[in-house]
This record gives C-alpha cells, structure tokens and sequence, in this order.
C-alpha cells in the first residue's frame, strides 16, 4: 500500500510538471498580447506606461517626451489592433492596423504600422529608432 501511495503522488507530481509545461506561452503570443496593450496605452493617452514597452536603450537615449513627440497622431486614432506576429529567437515583427480619423478632412483611414519587437534580457521590447 506504501507503494501506491508513493505512485499515486510520483503520477500527480509528473502531470503537474506536464500541465505547466503545457501553459508555457510562444513567443507570438506573449509579443501578440505586449503589443497589443502598448497600443491600448497609447489609445489612452497612458504614454508613460507605453514608453516602458521601448527597449531599455531607447530609453537611455530618448526621453519620455521625445516618445510622445513622435506620437502626436495618437490622438486621431480611432483603432489599433495587432494583425500579425512573426518571431525568430530574439526578434519579432508585428504587424498593426491603425485606423484613425481626420476631422476637418471628412477623412477615415486605415493603415499597417510594421513593428519589431526584441528580446532583452528574457523580456520583449518595442524596438524604436533613437530620436
């Protein structure tokens, strides 16, 4: 009986072990859903909490206000939704569409917004060109 009870607990240990294997996501979809909130924060207005998406070096190089500088159209948007994701092992590209509107030009447009994402320190980053 000391045995069953040994084989019960080992079978349980290896599906506990199997099932978090299992939870484990792909890098797609941890970069699907990390761009997709970068790009709900932005919709928001949240820019700060968009900028600590940006790779710790554009970070070191550009400030929180040159992040928001380069996003002033952010404000005409109406839409943003992740497309697509494709990875290698330490980069991603995602692909984006952005619909936004132009008031005073009675004007509804949508267009694709490419984006890499990079993996730094185990973490995915939006990569942006220095200033």
């Amino acid at each position: 009986m000391r045995l069953e009870k040994k084989s019960i607990i080992a079978v349980m240990l290896l599906a506990v072990l199997m099932l978090s294997g299992c939870a484990q996501k792909t890098a797609e979809e941890v970069v699907f859903e990390r761009s997709q909130v970068q790009l709900n924060l932005l919709m928001e207005g949240d820019f700060a909490a968009a900028y600590d998406y940006t790779t710790p070096g554009y970070r070191e190089v550009a400030t929180l206000g040159d992040f928001i500088s380069r996003r002033m159209g952010v404000s005409n948007w109406t839409a943003a939704v992740v497309d697509s994701v494709t990875c290698e092992p330490e980069v991603c590209h995602v692909i984006t569409s952005v619909t936004y509107e132009r008031k005073a030009y009675n004007l509804v447009n949508t267009k694709a917004l490419n984006e890499k994402w990079l993996k730094i320190g185990g973490k995915w980053y939006l990569y942006n060109k220095n200033k």
